[in-house]
This record gives structure tokens, sequence and C-alpha cells, in this order.
């Protein structure tokens, strides 16, 4: 199996540790913590979120250019690219400072109407030790640009996962003895840091990656951040959409309100990230395919091949998270949080998961834009459309909490995620969107079936604790993927499985 399918493969393996560890984490810190704490955890987090758009659009920048110096096989442009990358993000590691100290300024008027003076010396700690982190992690994007445009996402990906897996190991020992948000934010700000040492020593040692300025191409520099730069707003309204909503909350509601947001937010960034991840994988790709062919055909293959792959799992999560994740809710929130607040994060969850399916299983078409240098229209299109959910999620917030967010957030998704942008696929990119959602309707009848079949499983039986839980979600994913495997997957998915499998028990042999 080569990188790119091994990528895959690894890609949602990741997702799956990453979702293991929130599972086992959220309910750790809320334990050790309580809800205030946990509150000012997912305040900070979402804060310094904004931080994360100080890598402006580079990362992907990078690898569009690199990649396409790969497909020349121009290796003096390879080594000129990453000594310009580097120069900025020098200069970005400084203005990451500077805008981090401005940021810290505002905690204080910002956040004293609800916050005790504690939590926000609290808050003002945590987010000294998370600038830190995104000083250094940001301009270390450059390495994990160069082994995405390489195509080493064995390593990548397993880099990321050890760290997955390791992590809540040490939320355990730690907050045993110090249960603060603060001590969680240095133990990822350490883990982090050992990440981007590990890829730094991989590019060198093995990728045998070499920085060179030969000449400062101004020209070059000036396209890689115009190109950037629409990648940099992309960034921010994923902010606005996803991150903001807490912010507000936390300003005119308090941390409760944020605890059981947060809750709901990071089940739906999970739901995201399934999606999402895989869009790396395939970029590079993309990008050669439009530096040495003219023809739309194999961009449409890749979207309709990676959008298949991306609704058999996501149509399983939404649909099982549809029957099952009321149940999920009320026992792994515990007892912390009321029966009335759980139900408010189920639902919160459902308001945007279910309408965000569309754009997730289109999510490649985000690389093909990057790589065919026209993502402009969607950044310019996205940012309007963002900025009216921040607009019209204050007033909702006030009169319905986090619920009056969530509909903010899912009506502006709505107009701009799935109208307006395939309306642009079809007629300027000339994508074939007819024959995506051709592909996607043949996939569908599964997903309707095996919802019927966990509104019956729970009506014959109700409740429970974690136990007939887990066995009615396995026995769910085993009958959806029995399903899938005969009725709905083609070879090329099948393989996908199988490949592995075949591989592991050859080895055992």
């Amino acid at each position: 199996m080569n990188q790119r399918k091994m990528g895959v493969v690894l890609s949602y393996a990741s997702m799956l540790i990453n979702i293991a560890v929130g599972l086992i984490t959220v309910p750790l810190m809320t334990h050790f913590m309580g809800t205030s704490e946990y509150g000012l955890y997912e305040l900070m987090g979402s804060l310094i979120a904004y931080m994360s758009v100080m890598d402006f659009g580079l990362s992907a920048t990078i690898t569009r250019y690199y990649s396409q110096a790969i497909a020349r096989g121009d290796e003096r442009a390879k080594q000129n690219i990453l000594a310009l990358s580097g120069l900025i993000y020098l200069a970005v590691a400084v203005l990451t400072v500077f805008v981090g100290a401005v940021l810290y300024q505002a905690i204080g008027p910002v956040y004293s109407a609800k916050l005790t003076p504690a939590e926000l010396l609290s808050c003002k700690r945590i987010f000294i030790v998370l600038i830190v982190n995104m000083t250094i992690t940001i301009p270390s994007n450059l390495f994990v640009a160069v082994l995405t445009s390489e195509e080493r996402f064995v390593f990548l990906r397993g880099v990321t996962m050890f760290s997955q897996a390791l992590q809540p190991v040490m939320y355990v020992i730690v907050l045993c003895f110090v249960p603060t948000a603060f001590a969680v934010c240095v133990i990822q700000t350490v883990f982090n840091l050992a990440v981007v040492a590990l890829n730094a020593f991989h590019c060198f040692a093995h990728v045998h990656m070499k920085i060179r300025l030969y000449s400062f191409d101004r020209l070059l520099v000036r396209e890689m951040l115009g190109f950037a730069f629409f990648i940099f707003l992309n960034t921010v309204i994923d902010q606005l959409y996803w991150k903001t909503d807490i912010l507000i909350l936390g300003a005119v509601v308090g941390t409760a309100a944020t605890g059981i947001y947060g809750i709901a937010s990071r089940i739906n960034t999970m739901y995201i990230n399934f999606s999402s991840t895989v869009n790396s994988v395939f970029l590079p790709q993309i990008s050669r395919i439009v530096t040495t062919s003219g023809s739309m055909e194999p961009v449409n293959a890749i979207m309709k091949k990676v959008g298949r792959i991306q609704f058999l799992v996501m149509s399983l999560i939404l649909s099982g998270f549809i029957c099952y994740g009321k149940r999920f809710l009320w026992l792994w929130a515990g007892s912390n949080y009321t029966d009335a607040q759980k139900a408010e994060a189920y639902y919160i969850c459902l308001i945007v998961m279910v309408p965000i399916l569309i754009p997730l299983i289109q999510n490649i078409g985000i690389s093909i834009l990057q790589a065919m240098n026209k993502h402009a229209f969607r950044s310019v299109v996205y940012f309007a459309i963002a900025i009216a959910n921040v607009a019209a999620s204050i007033p909702l917030a006030q009169r319905f909490g986090g619920l009056g967010c969530a509909v903010a957030t899912s009506g502006a998704m709505i107009i701009g995620n799935i109208i307006i942008i395939n309306i642009y696929y079809v007629k300027v990119i000339h994508l074939d969107v007819l024959g995506f959602a051709a592909e996607i309707a043949r996939l569908l009848p599964v997903m309707l079936v095996m919802i019927g079949y966990g509104v019956l499983s729970n009506w014959l039986l109700p409740g429970g604790g974690w136990l007939l839980l887990g066995a009615k979600i396995l026995l769910y994913a085993a009958l959806f993927f029995a399903l899938s495997w005969k009725f709905s997957m083609n070879d090329y998915e099948k393989q996908l499985v199988a490949g592995p499998v075949r591989k592991l028990w050859k080895r055992r042999g």
C-alpha cells in the first residue's frame, strides 16, 4: 500500500484516537477541575484558537509551491521556497508575540463583568503559556508542509497518533495533584514542542530537506503571500464559525454556558476533523495534476472518490449520533451537568452536525480551489457569511443561550457552505457536482435504513449504562459496515479496508 492510501487509513486512525482521547479527557477534566474551571479552559482555548490564524495560510501555500517544484524536479526552487518561507515565518513569530501581548491586555476589560478576580488571573496565566506554544509551533508548520509535499504521511500521522495516545495518561497523573486548566495547557505545550522536534529531525535526517536562499524572488514572495492571504481568510472564517460562539457566551452568559457549549463543540470538532484531515493527503497530488494537466476529468474523479469515502464515514457517525447521542451525552457529561444541560448540548450538536454533512463530504473541493489558485471567491463569500453569523449570534445568545448560537452558525453554513459554493463549483470551476451528488445518492439508503434500526433499538432497549450503550453502538457500526460492504462500497473502498487487514494477517502468519 502506497503512502497516499496509508495516509487516508492513518488519518482516520488518528481521528479514532483523537475521539477516544476526547471521550476520556473531557470527563476527567470536568471531574478534577469542576465545571467553572473547565469553562475557563474552553474559553481560553477558543481565544487562543484565534491566534492559530497567525499561520496566515502559509502551510498550505508552501505545500502547493513545494509540490509543484517536486513535480518539475527543480531542487534549487525547493530550497529557495523554503528559505523564503522561513523568512516569512520569522516575521510571523514576531507578530504573534505582539498580537498576543495586545490580547493579553484585553482579557481583563472584556471578561471582568462575568469572571471573578481569581478566574481572570487563571485566564492570564493560561494565555501566556499558550502564546509561547503558538510562537514556536506556528513556524514549525514549515516542516509539516515539507513532509506533506513529500507524502511522508506514515511518519506524520504516526507521530500525531503517538502524541494523542500519550497525552491522557499525563492528564491523569498531573490532574491528580494539580487539578487546574493551567496544568493541562502546560502538558499540551510540552507535547506540541516534542512533535515539532520530531518533525524537524525527520525532515533533515531522512527527507534531506535543505534550506538555501538563492535569490529573494519578490515576484514569487508576492504570489505566495497573495495565495496565502485567502487561505488565511478561510482560517479566520473557521474561527468565526466555531470559536466565536464560546467567546460570546462567556461575555454575555458566563463560564457555565461556555462549558455546556464547549462539550457540544468538542463533539462537532471531532466530527469535522474526520472529514478535513484527509484533504492534506490529496493536496500534493491535486497540485501536481493542475500543474501538468489542463483537464478537469482527473480532478472530478478524485473529488468523487474522496467524497464517497468521506460520506461512508461521516454518515455512520452522524446517524449513530442521532440514534445514541443523547444517551451518550447523559452518561459522558456526568453529574457535573443537569439533564437539561446535557439535552441542550445534544440539540446544539444536531443543529450543526446535520447541515454540515454536505460541505464536509465536499471538503476536497477546498484543496482543488487551492491547487488551482481560485480560492479567493470562496474566502470572500465565507467571510461575509461568517460576519453575519457573529452578528446574529449575539442577540440569539442573549435570548436562547447556546441553542441560539448554534442556529445562527447552522443558517450561515447552509447559505455559504452549501448553496453559494456549489453554484461557484459548477459555473466557474466546472466541477461535476451533479455527478458527485449521484455518487452520494447511491450511499444514502444504508444511512436511512440504519437510522430506522437505531430508533427501533432504543425503543426495544431504552436507557441503560455504558455497557448496554456500548453494545448498541458496536452492533450498529457492525451492521452499518456490513450493509455498506454489500450494497454501497466499490472495489477501491473495499481495498482500503481489506488491504491493511491482509498485510497484518500475512505478518502474523
